[in-house]
């Protein structure tokens, strides 16, 4: 959802509520004197506005979550995210490390993470329900994931050269961004499993 319908799909903000004049007689509104000079924190606070508008309990809300988890190396994220019911690591910069030293974590299930192909294969068996036991997928990193995807992009480039070495051009980086993009939409689309 872009801002702009962030902002459409929210009610008026304060700014907004008090310069209303559709109820005025006239068609133009009076000039406010009294109003303080514009700022540049007025398209902020419409965007906190909207936000605002949008916060639900939790029952209100989706029965799952669709989360990134972002932070330095070392932090926890993976034993975080290893901690939801149901989860399965695909494990990409050798994430599986950090959870030896948290027995209660031993049931996790790891994918050593070996292509994209693979990585694609997967997503779809979750979505058709094949890997009903998979209520969390965890994927460490989708960075490296990245990088590896451009690899294989210059690799497919270099065909039966191995000695070749190529340079990422445009066209490289517009196939990678495809790729990932397609992952993402792929991910967005799972559905709970419960």
């Amino acid at each position: 959802m872009s801002i702009d319908d962030l902002l459409a799909s929210s009610a008026p903000s304060p700014v907004e509520a008090n310069n209303d004049t559709s109820s005025m007689d006239s068609g133009t509104p009076e000039p406010d004197t009294n109003s303080p000079e514009p700022n540049a924190s007025a398209p902020v606070d419409k965007i906190l506005d909207a936000l605002m508008a949008r916060i639900q309990t939790v029952d209100e809300g989706i029965d799952y979550a669709k989360v990134l988890i972002y932070g330095p190396p070392g932090v926890g994220k993976s034993v975080l995210a290893a901690g939801a019911p149901g989860a399965l690591l695909v494990d990409v910069e050798k994430g599986k490390r950090s959870l030896k030293n948290h027995p209660e974590l031993t049931d996790v299930k790891v994918l050593e993470f070996r292509s994209i192909v693979q990585l694609e294969l997967l997503i779809n068996k979750i979505a058709e329900g094949a890997l009903p036991w998979v209520e969390t997928l965890i994927i460490d990193s989708f960075t490296e994931i990245q990088k590896r995807d451009l690899d294989d992009v210059l690799q497919a480039r270099a065909g039966n050269d191995p000695a070749a070495k190529y340079i990422p051009t445009g066209p490289d980086y517009n196939a990678n961004t495809e790729h990932m993009r397609q992952i993402a939409s792929a991910l967005r689309n799972l559905k709970s499993a419960t």
